[in-house]
């Protein structure tokens, strides 16, 4: 994120904050992955992707979760995660979400989950535009993944089949 050092406060500001979405959050890790890796193929952001992708396998998510997720497919979740699935998809769709799904994230980890799942989408955008305009590639040399296009030839949680 090379882009980022033309401004040192901003990248500073950028380290604090990941080390809040990655260590300080009342929501689970593996729901934090998840919300990254959809927010990730939303963006297409490939680095990312397969960043997390790691990430979360380390943290419990099945690797079908992360192939269906890579393909634009909604993947089968428990308990735990579908509320997360809903309230990242509707929100990176629509930059809002329904009650009704807000409602299901509160009810498990509070409003201030849910707002941390709102930061966590947010900071992850923000991150992927930066590599993006970037040209950040992704280590090939390492077996990275690079995400396939999806159907309609963009990439985004609105391409992704079954978002609520």
């Amino acid at each position: 994120m090379a882009a980022l050092l033309y401004n040192q406060k901003l990248a500073d500001l950028t380290g604090q904050m990941a080390t809040q979405i990655f260590d300080e959050l009342s929501v689970s890790r593996i729901a934090t992955e998840l919300a990254i890796l959809l927010t990730a193929r939303h963006w297409n952001r490939n680095y990312s992707f397969d960043t997390h992708h790691r990430c979360a396998i380390k943290f419990g998510m099945k690797e079908k979760v992360v192939d269906a997720i890579e393909i634009g497919a909604h993947p089968k979740l428990d308990d735990e995660l579908e509320p997360v699935y809903e309230f990242a998809t509707q929100l990176l769709r629509d930059g809002d979400v329904s009650d009704e799904v807000f409602g299901r994230v509160a009810d498990r980890w509070g409003r201030q989950g849910a707002v941390e799942l709102i930061a966590t989408v947010g900071f992850s955008s923000m991150i992927a535009l930066v590599l993006n305009v970037d040209r950040y590639p992704v280590p090939l040399e390492e077996e990275g993944r690079v995400l396939p296009v999806l159907g309609d030839g963009r990439a985004g949680a609105c391409s992704i089949k079954g978002a609520p």
